[in-house]
């Protein structure tokens, strides 16, 4: 009882002198509320000490914090304001975890579980914004493109009903992004612009650090990434400087680890191979710094992509297939179909065709199971440049003249890569995804000499 009084009294005076500053101590202020037994002042606290850990991308600090905060609740009674406690201690254990364990670690879906319990029952509200937030990155990331979406849209909807602008802001944010996941890059464009035109008024909300990121940063990266596939790489070039640069100012590193991955993919198609690996190096020892695994994951599979592209072939792909394996481990989906095709390509050029062929073949499966339409040409452009291989193979490898043999089997696979071409062709043209039309092209063409040579 003595010691509990004299935590009482510190934790008093620590108010008292700090006043309306006293968030700077509020992790040692929660500390000596909790060793009181003063639950409410110790659950106020803890929140605050959760939020100052989550802005300064201390998530594990943070998941920390926010979990002591859930369990004291437990010896509060129940009342709207207890609850409202929960429910932002929940969200910040919720994004934290993400942050760590990954977007759709099975974790972050127990602790949303209840939460949704929590935000249904009061109502339209921005924390039930942020939950669906929240819920929306765990489909996400589970590889669920369209509930991600249909997700995406009742934000925006629960936005309007609030009249709440920063929360239309980051409602266009998530549906741009959903969007361009999807492929659908001109209608992503639309909710980007229309985000971004909020942003000057609305960046600093309230309730930003539930979002994790900063929406200038990606609204900025979102958009380098559809103006690239819709054919405007000025404009990419220009949106992606701009993030990028935003991104180092404002000191949030992991912001400036998902700007480093957008970056180091644009620069992967542009064939940039230099560049990749730089912002990919960057991303994982920010990642390594903070525990961000899932991102580490991104960026050890885009070191391994640029290693090969460099020439250092097997040692590149050993790097991407450990960055595969981390990626899997944690669950998610998102962005899988792109990774394993990066792979197949270098898995092909480096004489290993069939295995080329089969991580393709999972790739697309992938991308049909999730809806991921992202760069979704270029799999099958990769398949059918495999086919070309495979027959170029068969080829080489048949002893003497051409048999009948080795000539139909050639017929059968360029035939498929025929069909595996104008697939590619045909989504970039529904995708209006002009930039990857010429390579689409320059392989067709390739082919029908392969074709030729065939037949003669």
């Amino acid at each position: 009882m003595r010691r509990s009084q004299i935590h009482q009294r510190i934790a008093e005076r620590g108010v008292a002198i700090y006043g309306d500053r006293s968030s700077e101590i509020a992790a040692e202020l929660a500390m000596h509320f909790e060793q009181s037994r003063d639950w409410p002042r110790a659950v106020q606290h803890l929140l605050q000490a959760a939020e100052n850990a989550m802005a300064r991308s201390a998530h594990h600090e943070a998941a920390s914090l926010a979990g002591r905060g859930v369990e004291i609740l437990k010896f509060i009674p129940e009342s709207a304001a207890r609850d409202k406690h929960e429910m932002r201690l929940r969200m910040l254990l919720s994004v934290s975890l993400m942050a760590t364990k990954g977007f759709a670690s099975a974790e972050v879906e127990t602790i949303n579980a209840r939460g949704r319990e929590l935000f249904w029952r009061y109502g339209p509200s921005p924390e039930l914004f942020y939950m669906l937030w929240t819920f929306n990155l765990y489909r996400q990331f589970c590889g669920e493109m369209d509930a991600s979406l249909e997700i995406s849209r009742q934000l925006l909807e629960l936005a309007g009903s609030l009249n709440d602008k920063a929360l239309v802001m980051e409602a266009h944010r998530a549906l741009g992004a959903a969007l361009v996941l999807a492929g659908r890059y001109k209608e992503a464009l639309e909710h980007i612009e229309t985000g971004s035109a909020l942003c000057a008024a609305h960046q600093n909300h309230c309730y930003s650090v539930f979002t994790a990121l900063d929406s200038r940063v990606m609204f900025d990266c979102f958009a380098a990434l559809a103006l690239l596939a819709v054919g405007n790489p000025d404009q990419s070039t220009d949106k992606l400087a701009a993030g990028l640069a935003l991104a180092r100012s404002i000191g949030h590193p992991q912001t400036l680890v998902v700007a480093d991955h957008v970056a180091a993919q644009i620069h992967q198609l542009r064939g940039e191979a230099a560049l990749v690996y730089g912002f990919a190096k960057e991303a994982v020892e920010l990642s390594e710094e903070y525990g961000l695994e899932l991102w580490r994951a991104y960026g050890i599979i885009e070191m391994g992509w640029a290693e090969a592209e460099l020439g250092n072939v097997q040692a590149g792909i050993d790097q991407m297939q450990r960055g595969l394996t981390l990626h899997q481990s944690m669950g998610s989906k998102l962005r899988l179909p792109y990774f394993l095709g990066l792979l197949a390509d270098q898995l092909g050029k480096a004489g290993r065709v069939e295995e080329g062929l089969a991580t393709v073949a999972n790739a697309l499966i992938e991308a049909e199971h999730s809806g991921e339409g992202y760069l979704l040409p270029e799999l099958h452009r990769i398949k059918g440049d495999l086919l070309v291989k495979a027959t170029e193979e068969l080829l080489t490898g048949s002893v003497g003249p051409k048999t009948n043999r080795s000539t139909e089997g050639s017929s059968t696979l360029l035939a498929q890569a025929q069909s595996s071409f104008a697939e590619a062709l045909a989504v970039a043209k529904q995708q209006q995804a002009t930039f990857l039309e010429p390579r689409i092209l320059a392989c067709i063409d390739r082919l029908n000499e392969q074709t030729a040579n065939v037949g003669s």
